[in-house]
């Protein structure tokens, strides 16, 4: 991997490239979070036939942290990508984006109609506060009693400490990594995130959205996005089959697959089966 850094607004933005001497179209990867990080090993299992770009947003594991909390915005997101993607002459690229980083992208889309842009790859895409509320809501009815019971009080009582963590981690079990033992790359990005950013955008936790995330919603644009897209799920994701199914249909070019025994880190639980579907999508553009 080759990696370099960005310099954006006076902060130093990190990159890595894989096989940066292919022919094919370049991918640039979004990563998730907000505040973790780029997964470095699916860039590398992407890049066969093309160059395979990713960065760490602003606050994330190896770029700059802002100098106040208040400048982690999506506004701030949507042009720190696009400068990226100028600053390394990505005039022809797909993109893919996973949780998160799929609403950056596809907000980036709808805001900036950029040219260029041959496809995107939305893997377990953050697109609708409400559809993610109603998913968490559904997903906790299949929770074990006591968990449920435990973080539902806590909650209740703005209680988000140690307590609250060790109750969530039966929902991150269930729907975030449902691998055993846990990957070591998953450990890493769980405990090299910035929950500053997280905690600003997101909330304290997966399931409770009390950040500025919390009013988000793509899913009356959706039908304004005119590249193909492709859509990547988990059976067992957080962000559940059927809110996936309403966003394919909220878009007009775009194709949905449904990867088997794997959450909301799907491409991390499954590589195989995600990379030969997202490699079978690209091959073409």
């Amino acid at each position: 991997m080759e990696e370099g850094f960005i310099n954006i607004r006076g902060k130093n933005i990190w990159y890595g490239v894989f096989g940066k001497e292919k022919e094919g179209t370049p991918m640039l990867v979004v990563h998730g979070g907000p505040g973790f990080c780029s997964v470095i090993e699916s860039g590398d299992d992407l890049s066969e036939d093309r160059p395979v770009y990713m960065y760490d947003q602003l606050g994330s594991l190896r770029s700059d942290k802002a100098d106040s909390i208040e400048e982690y915005t999506t506004d701030y997101f949507v042009e720190e990508l696009d400068e990226v993607r100028k600053a390394l002459g990505l005039y022809k690229v797909v993109l893919m984006g996973t949780s998160w980083g799929g609403g950056l992208v596809s907000k980036y889309m709808l805001d900036k109609n950029p040219e260029g842009v041959s496809a995107l790859v939305l893997n377990s895409p953050f697109l609708s506060a409400r559809f993610f509320e109603e998913d968490v809501e559904r997903n906790m009815k299949r929770l074990p009693e006591k968990a449920r019971e435990t973080i539902e009080r806590l909650e209740k009582e703005g209680n988000y400490g140690e307590e609250y963590q060790g109750a969530i981690m039966e929902y991150y079990k269930v729907y975030g990594c449902r691998k055993r033992p846990v990957p070591e790359m998953v450990m890493k990005m769980m405990m090299t995130a910035n929950y500053d950013v997280y905690g600003k955008l997101q909330g304290p936790s997966e399931i409770k959205l009390s950040g500025d995330l919390r009013d988000f919603n793509l899913l009356p644009e959706l039908g304004k996005l005119k590249v193909p897209v492709l859509l990547v799920s988990g059976d067992n994701d957080e962000i559940a089959v059927e809110s996936m199914r309403a966003y394919q249909l909220a878009i007009p070019d775009s194709r949905l697959a449904i990867i088997p025994d794997a959450g909301h880190l799907n491409a991390i639980e499954q590589p195989e089966y995600f990379k030969a579907i997202v490699n079978q999508f690209t091959k073409r553009f």
